[in-house]
């Protein structure tokens, strides 16, 4: 048979590979569960995703900051409580031997102790994280950032501590360097001293051996004047430990702000990418019947053998 006019057979023709590229293209995304692959198929939702995908990737970071910020943080909670504990003993142990009933001997048993516990104290201003960084070393935390030497306890760390994104133009300390924790404790007098002059001076207070009634007084305003600055680094120590709790309280808030606008962007991200099973099997059936309708068509229109058999 022979066809009519070149038009129509070049139409037929058009329609059967324009059906069939609609068919391949429904195909691929019924295999792939997504709208779009390339740009060229969908500029503004292509854009759309990539805007969508770097948002989770930030919100990524951010969550792996809350995390550090999160296990740095409670790492130095359990210190400033360790140190808390550890003056509290210091005062109860002042507050035992200020008494006229103890021996030279007693008190020398308990400076014995509150040594250890100036130790102890020390231990704690040197924390890991178990990383091979130190809690307290500021953003200098290498190496261990307090020594003991001969007159007194030196600090190598860094006054500034390191900053971490917890969102958009947010950031978070990572903690709170040594030097504020434990050497910068204001005093009644205006001024600063460290926790560990502190412990010494009760320890000083202790081995001293008045031996006269104006000695014996100076002693005990020695005790009292020491009770007074255990009481002033205890309560230095609870507000930094407060001040912790409070930015680990915010993280919590963070991270499930975090997690809510996640939520929201993937459900957005799904909206404009992923397909619609149903829509895109039923226009995938209505392609292949078309295709299949233009190759009957067309079949008819030239006679070939090769369209009978797909009919």
């Amino acid at each position: 048979m022979r066809i009519s006019t070149p038009a129509l057979f070049n139409g037929s023709l058009a329609n059967i590979l324009n059906q069939q590229v609609e068919v391949a293209k429904a195909q691929q995304q019924v295999a792939s569960g997504v709208k779009f692959t390339t740009a060229g198929e969908n500029p503004s939702g292509m854009a759309q995703v990539m805007a969508l995908d770097q948002a989770l990737v930030e919100h990524t970071q951010w969550r792996g900051n809350v995390t550090t910020l999160r296990q740095r943080m409670g790492a130095e909670e359990n210190a400033l409580a360790s140190a808390g504990d550890t003056l509290i003993r210091v005062r109860e142990l002042t507050v035992q031997a200020n008494s006229a009933a103890l021996s030279s001997e007693n008190r020398q048993q308990i400076a014995s102790e509150l040594t250890l516990l100036k130790n102890q104290l020390f231990d704690i201003a040197n924390t890991s994280d178990g990383l091979g960084h130190y809690l307290f070393g500021g953003t200098q935390d290498g190496s261990a950032p307090f020594t003991d030497t001969a007159p007194g306890v030196s600090y190598s760390g860094s006054q500034s501590v390191r900053e971490l994104a917890v969102g958009e133009g947010r950031t978070m300390a990572e903690g709170d360097s040594g030097d504020a924790v434990f050497l910068r404790v204001a005093d009644a007098s205006g001024g600063n001293t460290d926790l560990f002059a502190r412990v010494q001076s009760a320890i000083d207070a202790m081995l001293a051996q008045p031996g006269t009634d104006a000695a014996r007084a100076l002693n005990q305003i020695e005790f009292s004047e020491s009770l007074a600055g255990l009481g002033e680094a205890i309560e230095h120590v609870s507000t930094v430990r407060a001040s912790v709790g409070s930015r680990l309280a915010t993280l919590d808030d963070v991270d499930t702000r975090l997690q809510g606008l996640d939520t929201q962007l993937q459900t957005t991200m799904s909206e404009v990418r992923d397909l619609d099973y149903a829509e895109s099997i039923s226009r995938l059936q209505l392609h292949t019947l078309s295709l299949q309708a233009a190759q009957a068509a067309f079949a008819k229109v030239q006679g070939l053998s090769l369209f009978n058999y797909l009919r």
